[in-house]
């Protein structure tokens, strides 16, 4: 049975991606849309991979920021990405927009395979912590959502 994050991600993401366009503007934030799909795409890889990445939340609040992933609150409109400086964005890694949409939707079904093979696996976010399915699967809905309507591509 496919729960309301994954039909979410398989398929409210895809259908409204088509709608995004080189040219579609950011209501708020630095990123271009192309930026925007490499930032989501990247999250769905480290969620499969452990990178070795730290977690820069101090041990003592990831209960508080775990409280976040099942909670109904959005992510803050211009929240920085650990690791990039302020106003700026990191360089495009593909050559065009639906190559990295390509790379977006084959990111998230390799996300689903690698939980369908390893359930009791746990990933390393570099804000929650170490983070399982479930927890991933929410992070990613609310990730996601964050970023379609950054776009406009959802209400």
């Amino acid at each position: 049975m496919i729960n309301e994050h994954k039909q979410f991600l398989v398929e409210v993401v895809p259908a409204s991606l088509e709608k995004l366009t080189e040219d579609t503007p950011a209501l708020w934030g630095i990123m271009g849309p192309q930026h925007m799909i490499e930032h989501v795409s990247g999250l769905f890889y480290i969620s499969r991979k452990e990178l070795g990445l730290p977690c820069t939340t101090p041990e003592e609040k990831l209960p508080k920021m775990k409280e976040f992933i099942w909670n109904d609150q959005p992510f803050p409109r211009s929240v920085r990405v650990v690791g990039i400086p302020k106003d700026k964005t990191l360089p495009l890694r593909y050559g065009s927009l639906d190559e990295a949409k390509g790379v977006l939707f084959k990111s998230i079904d390799d996300y689903y395979q690698f939980f369908e093979q390893n359930p009791e696996a746990t990933t390393m976010h570099p804000v929650f912590g170490r983070l399982n399915h479930s927890e991933w699967d929410r992070i990613h809905w609310k990730h996601t959502t964050h970023h379609l309507r950054q776009f406009g591509l959802i209400d």
